[in-house]
């Protein structure tokens, strides 16, 4: 059985260190990228329907869309895209898929003051990797 990572947001590239990240402490064999999917039904995850049988069926039709794309491999959805209802059944539903798990970034925030020629302090702020869980 491979272990395939989803990476499951079109707004955000994957960087270097999730990919190890994933590789290392998940074991994962192959990253995809949710756009190379073409899923048909991408639209409605970037805008999520309204109503909980509506989001029920949105997520049930995503997942075993992968699945059948993936036979007998495990799936890993990773940073998964859509409103935060969408990503609560997505999260709840999951855990019916003996072979289905998301996984969320975790990120530390690292500020910057760099001072500027007229004494101004700018503070900069990036976020780096911690771990996906």
């Amino acid at each position: 059985m491979k272990k395939i990572a989803i990476w499951s947001t079109r707004v955000h590239q994957i960087q270097e260190v999730q990919k190890l990240d994933l590789i290392k402490n998940y074991k994962v064999d192959e990253i995809v990228n949710i756009s190379d999917l073409n899923l048909p039904f991408q639209n409605l995850i970037d805008n999520s329907p309204v109503g909980k049988e509506n989001l029920k069926n949105l997520v049930n039709d995503f997942i075993n869309y992968i699945l059948n794309l993936y036979k007998n491999d495990f799936i890993y959805i990773v940073q998964p895209a859509g409103s935060p209802a969408f990503q609560f059944v997505l999260g709840s539903v999951a855990n019916n898929y003996k072979n289905v798990e998301i996984l969320y970034a975790h990120s530390e925030r690292v500020s910057e003051d760099v001072v500027q020629p007229d004494g101004t302090i700018k503070k900069i702020s990036s976020f780096k990797h911690v771990c996906f869980e």
